[in-house]
């Protein structure tokens, strides 16, 4: 989990992750930005894919959140 710091009150309008993958597989997982009710904060939470074929080179880059 990473946190991410909003400003009080905007819209989320987009949210898009940064990552790669050497296998040939195109879901390299789950990534989903999620807010916390009773502090009002939000974090990223992900999981990535394991392939019992590939050497497990997935990395994560980064994430963009973009907001009104």
């Amino acid at each position: 989990m990473a946190p991410v710091n909003l400003p009080h009150g905007v819209t989320v309008t987009h949210f898009e992750i940064s990552a790669w993958d050497n296998a040939n597989i195109i879901n390299v997982g789950t990534f989903s930005l999620r807010r916390v009710a009773f502090a009002n904060s939000y974090y990223i939470e992900g999981c990535i894919l394991a392939d019992l074929f590939s050497p497990l080179n997935t990395r994560f880059y980064g994430a963009r959140v973009r907001y009104n």
